[in-house]
């Protein structure tokens, strides 16, 4: 292997142990977004590297989790705004005309949705 594919692998390898490691996560107990590490109620978390928002992108603000948590809002919905485009996995095996004015008239509730969130993210979204 050449030094660029060992520099990308390792980088790869550095980046997945980073997401892996300081994954955030909803604890219960105090209603707290912590790294999935800082597992233990009143503990220190461990540090998170100083360039994880070009890693992972801006924290999202708690109430946000809080909504997606109690399935109030869609996960579907800060993804569409970080992604800048709307992914929709699940489709006929046919498309038909009334899929397709399904589709045109679920794009105004989403453009909705997705400007009442954004109002509330950081300016990078």
């Amino acid at each position: 292997p050449t030094d660029d594919m060992r520099s990308d692998h390792v980088d790869g390898y550095c980046i997945c142990k980073v997401l892996v490691q300081n994954s955030p996560v909803l604890h219960l107990g105090d209603h707290a977004i912590r790294p999935l590490g800082a597992c233990k109620q009143g503990g220190t978390p461990p540090p998170v590297p100083n360039d994880f928002a070009s890693i992972m992108g801006q924290k999202l603000p708690p109430r946000l989790y809080y909504l997606m948590l109690h399935g109030i809002i869609s996960h579907k919905l800060p993804q569409a705004l970080a992604k800048g485009e709307w992914t929709d996995k699940s489709q006929p095996l046919v498309e038909t005309r009334q899929f397709r004015e399904l589709l045109n008239e679920v794009a105004g509730y989403r453009q909705v949705a997705l400007g009442l969130v954004a109002q509330h993210l950081h300016k990078s979204f």
